[in-house]
């Protein structure tokens, strides 16, 4: 059902930034100010994009959850997610060189 699949799609994108926050977190001695903006970033994200698809997930077991607050707070997590992985682009191209 819908309430399945949103809870799916929650769960995938959660895992995916988790290895990217442990992958992140293993740079201590490099924590550049792009690396913080992403780690942040990821942190936010995750906690909106897929906080949010979560409580609207389960919605109608529990009874909590407003969709015309927790639906514009999704798109926030996901453009979070984006810029993380630009911050970690940026990141990546400035060690390059």
């Amino acid at each position: 059902t819908y309430h399945i699949e949103t809870w799916k799609t929650a769960n995938q994108y959660h895992f995916y930034h988790t290895f990217a926050l442990l992958f992140l977190s293993t740079f201590s001695r490099a924590k550049t100010y792009s690396i913080k903006v992403s780690f942040i970033a990821f942190l936010i994200g995750i906690l909106f994009f897929s906080g949010s698809l979560y409580v609207l997930s389960v919605r109608e077991i529990t009874g909590f959850g407003n969709p015309s607050i927790l639906g514009p707070i999704t798109p926030l997590g996901g453009l979070s997610l984006i810029v993380g992985w630009v911050a970690l682009f940026i990141a990546a191209l400035k060690n390059k060189s």
